[in-house]
């Protein structure tokens, strides 16, 4: 796999002020009026911020309130008690928490939110459908004790703590899809402290086994995020890693069956890697990667040329 990193802005950012130490964003609508509308939690001021969009691509000032805990760290959105409006989840880290915060339809969200324990500094946390259940569950990892949690929903907004499992070191982030074709939803998770990648393959009734072979070295330092989709075009699953020190990005090419080959690793052109997403950005049917670099100040746009 070939991968280059030509890119280019034709215009300055636009930049809306926020509160204090933003650390997680997602997009969707959930005023209901057909536009994207993000939500992020702010670590510094501990609180949650929802910019309301406009149908010209811009966003209304942000309206804000409490994540429900300290140094919130990562913010999911799905539909959580099924009544066809978008609610939301927030890991608060000082406060070894999850909140649930339920949707009105309108953009506004009900607090105080559901709280959940959630063992020591939980970091990131990822929705889905674990079970098989037709409801929404969460997968969240705590970076003091590597642990990896799975908190199954009852389809109403409230969540059981149903499983532990066993991380690497400093557990940073999870992501989830479907490794080995099963159709059931298995689990990736990027080890800081360690410098790999545990994979964890789902049973489809809310439980996980870990893989064989189930760590991945990165062969690069600090991996922070990662990315799922299929780079090289085969139909199979595979990971992007960030590595936020080594400054370069590990690619884990799928087999289908749920184990991964060797990783090949890739500059970021930038220092100190924070987020990693994949799509097609140049619409040639290959997905692409997009990286943050905290301390260039940038984000770098890598463009898959060949398979």
């Amino acid at each position: 796999m070939c991968i280059c990193n030509t890119f280019g802005l034709q215009q300055p950012p636009i930049i809306y002020n926020i509160n204090a130490g933003p650390q997680s964003v997602i997009s969707e609508d959930f005023n209901k009026d057909g536009n994207l509308d993000l939500a992020m939690c702010n670590e510094g001021s501990g609180n949650i911020a929802i910019l309301l969009g406009n149908s010209s691509g811009s966003f209304q000032t942000a309206t804000n309130f409490t994540s429900g805990g300290t140094l919130p760290s990562s913010i999911v959105a799905a539909d959580f008690n099924n009544d066809n409006k978008t609610d939301l989840a927030v890991t608060n880290t000082g406060a070894n928490n999850i909140i649930i915060f339920l949707g009105y339809g309108n953009g506004g969200f009900q607090t105080p939110g559901i709280s959940y324990t959630a063992s020591s500094s939980p970091l990131v946390l990822v929705s889905g459908d674990f079970n098989s259940d037709g409801r929404i569950d969460l997968a969240v990892v705590c970076r003091n004790n590597n642990q990896l949690l799975i908190f199954l929903g009852f389809g109403n907004g409230s969540f059981h703590n149903n499983a532990t499992y066993t991380t690497g070191t400093m557990p940073y982030s999870v992501r989830t899809s479907d490794f080995n074709g099963d159709s059931k939803l298995d689990l990736a998770v990027a080890n800081y402290g360690s410098n790999s990648v545990s994979i964890f393959i789902g049973s489809g009734t809310g439980g996980f086994i870990a893989a064989s072979p189930a760590i991945y070295a990165t062969t690069s330092s600090s991996p922070i995020d990662i990315a799922i989709q299929d780079l090289n075009g085969d139909s199979k699953m595979d990971l992007a890693v960030c590595n936020e020190v080594g400054n370069t990005i590990t690619v884990f090419l799928g087999n289908g069956n749920g184990t991964f080959r060797q990783g090949q690793n890739y500059s970021s052109m930038g220092q100190q890697l924070r987020s990693i997403i994949a799509q097609d950005f140049n619409k040639d049917g290959k997905y692409d990667l997009a990286v943050t670099n905290q301390n260039s100040n940038n984000l770098a746009i890598l463009l898959t040329q060949c398979v």
